[in-house]
């Protein structure tokens, strides 16, 4: 397994030490994975988006990197959150 694949595998898209000393609800009892502990999404993201952009495309991550900002996590989850309906709406529909 690739760093870029255990990077995605090993933490949501926003880390939750970051977002927490940024105002946002922690989630209780996820660890974030410590490589990543005091990055900014924006840059983990673009990290991996340089060499597996396709690890962020099969976890329907959206691609618009102006979302991948802090301020802008409640716009990343509604485009996560279209990207999941479509694909489950083509698993139903096939």
């Amino acid at each position: 397994m690739d760093l870029a694949h255990k990077y995605v595998r090993a933490h949501t898209r926003y880390e939750r030490a970051f977002k927490c000393r940024q105002g946002f609800r922690s989630n209780a009892g996820e660890k974030p994975a410590r490589k990543i502990l005091s990055s900014k999404p924006a840059d983990y993201l673009a990290e991996i988006a340089a060499h597996a952009p396709e690890r962020l495309e099969a976890q329907l991550v959206p691609m618009d990197r102006s979302l991948w900002e802090l301020d802008r996590f409640h716009d990343f989850l509604s485009a996560r959150r279209r990207l999941l309906a479509d694909a489950m709406n083509q698993v139903l529909e096939a």
